[in-house]
């Protein structure tokens, strides 16, 4: 009798967004996947009208592994310059509700964040180089990264330049 391993299952919260979707897509096959966002897509399972103490509930449902956090406002880096409340509901609190529901569960979380932590003046950045953003995108997101930085098992990746066909 052959033992098979049970697959891990993944939550990615931000799965209707394009990096969101391309990470379900990437994962599908070898993962138990569940998606949770504000939009209904074919990377959608659990919709949900903001993250909130309701979607503590959602993710006991889902029960995950490793939580995937590559949430954002469906929006430009300029409204986050414009829009300051409604980014720190978004991004910042929703960051801090995650972090808590993982360290809770004692789970893996990832976090998507972004390289606008940097200011921009090379291109030479790593994981070792000094954040200092220059909007109040990146001030978030430096932000969110200390909070997720709190939890036993996490992984913070920066990534540059994002873009494709959706």
């Amino acid at each position: 009798m052959e033992f098979k391993e049970r697959m891990k299952k993944v939550c990615i919260i931000g799965s209707a967004g394009f990096v969101g979707k391309n990470i379900f897509k990437v994962l599908n096959e070898d993962y138990s996947l569940a998606g949770i966002d504000i939009k209904k897509s074919e990377t959608t399972t659990h919709t949900i009208e903001r993250i909130d103490s309701s979607t503590k509930l959602v993710l006991d449902l889902i029960n995950p592994d490793i939580l995937i956090d590559c949430k954002k406002l469906p929006r430009s880096v300029d409204y986050y310059e414009l829009n300051h409340e409604e980014a720190s509901n978004t991004d910042l609190d929703g960051t801090k509700l995650l972090v808590e529901w993982v360290n809770d569960k004692k789970r893996k979380m990832i976090y998507v964040s972004s390289d606008y932590v940097y200011p921009g003046e090379t291109n030479g950045y790593d994981e070792k180089s000094k954040v200092n953003p220059i909007n109040f995108y990146g001030q978030l997101r430096v932000k969110s990264e200390a909070i997720v930085s709190e939890l036993a098992n996490h992984v913070i990746l920066r990534p540059t330049v994002v873009f494709g066909y959706d």
